[in-house]
């Protein structure tokens, strides 16, 4: 035997799990694949394979695995890791391989990594940097315990072609999400409307607590002239409910709360046609606030019920 075939023989006898007649087969099939894959004349119209694997062993036996793929097949890239959640046990990587002829099937790659009784699994990614093989060397890089020339000289445009694809796609991805969230393009024009229409949103939820402070300091300061207070304690219950309401308003601004206020109100009795001849002061209310109010309408008595000549309990909110 030469000298990479005594080297190999003992690697292999290392590793615990060949027979020296295991071993030497080994390295046979070495042998007969290199002059398929390696030894000249090469034919340059056969295209190349693009192939992951996966196994289970520790790291000695993943390597010498790995090594005598390398010198079967002299692969343009080899690069494999174990996976964070199995470390030393569950292996995954990729191969790039440039056969020298056509007769180069995956089936001997698959017969050959069998010798070496590591539940190796072997298979085609299509096509140069598609889909299949983006995820499966975004996978191999999530590893750890490297093996493989990934990051030497002679992968660097390899890696540069994945690192520009793995961002176009990622991008491409993070685009349709755009559009299925909003249903608009990523596009400036688009995004420009939206801060618009966000801004806008902003504005006109600040607008309505302004409206509601306005609206509670209101309440709070509303005189109510009484002659019986026993005849009016349905109708300061009712205020005291409303200024429940919106104090709430104030302290949890939420928009559904705010867009709700107005149901809130109506559940509560409130009457949302014109009854601002009721009210027997204006003075009470400032002559500059009478554009605050817009979202609950009116807030009276309780149904069926009438102000009494003295009693004050009508609430003008209309603009």
């Amino acid at each position: 035997m030469g000298r990479w075939e005594v080297y190999m023989h003992g690697r292999l006898m290392a590793t615990k799990r060949h027979t020296t007649e295991e071993a030497y087969i080994i390295i046979e099939r070495i042998k007969a694949i290199r002059k398929v894959f390696c030894e000249p004349p090469r034919q340059w119209d056969v295209v190349s394979m693009n192939l992951s694997f996966y196994g289970f062993g520790n790291e000695f036996e993943r390597n010498i695995m790995l090594l005598c793929l390398k010198i079967a097949t002299c692969p343009r890239v080899v690069h494999s890791t174990f996976m964070p959640t199995s470390p030393g046990v569950n292996f995954v990587g990729f191969i790039l391989v440039h056969p020298n002829s056509a007769v180069a099937a995956i089936e001997d790659l698959e017969s050959f990594l069998d010798l070496f009784k590591m539940s190796v699994g072997v298979t085609d990614l299509g096509s140069y940097m598609q889909a299949p093989m983006l995820t499966c060397i975004e996978r191999v890089e999530s590893g750890v315990r490297p093996y493989g020339n990934w990051k030497a000289m002679r992968s660097s445009s390899v890696r540069n072609c994945f690192t520009a694809l793995k961002r176009e796609r990622d991008l491409r991805i993070a685009k349709e999400n755009v559009r299925r969230l909003t249903g608009l393009e990523f596009t400036t024009a688009n995004m420009t409307a939206l801060h618009h229409a966000r801004r806008n949103a902003e504005i006109d939820e600040s607008q309505r607590l302004h409206m509601l402070t306005h609206l509670a300091v209101h309440l709070n300061t509303l005189g109510i002239m009484i002659l019986d207070e026993t005849e009016i304690s349905e109708q300061i219950q009712y205020l005291r409910n409303v200024q429940g309401i919106v104090n709430d308003a104030i302290n949890n601004p939420s928009r559904p709360q705010l867009v709700g206020l107005d149901q809130r109100l109506e559940r509560m009795g409130a009457r949302l046609d014109d009854v601002a001849s009721f009210v027997p002061s204006s003075n009470l209310l400032p002559s500059d606030d009478s554009n605050i109010i817009s979202l609950a309408g009116q807030i009276v008595l309780p149904r069926g019920q009438m102000a009494g000549p003295n009693q004050m309990m009508v609430i003008d909110l209309t603009m």
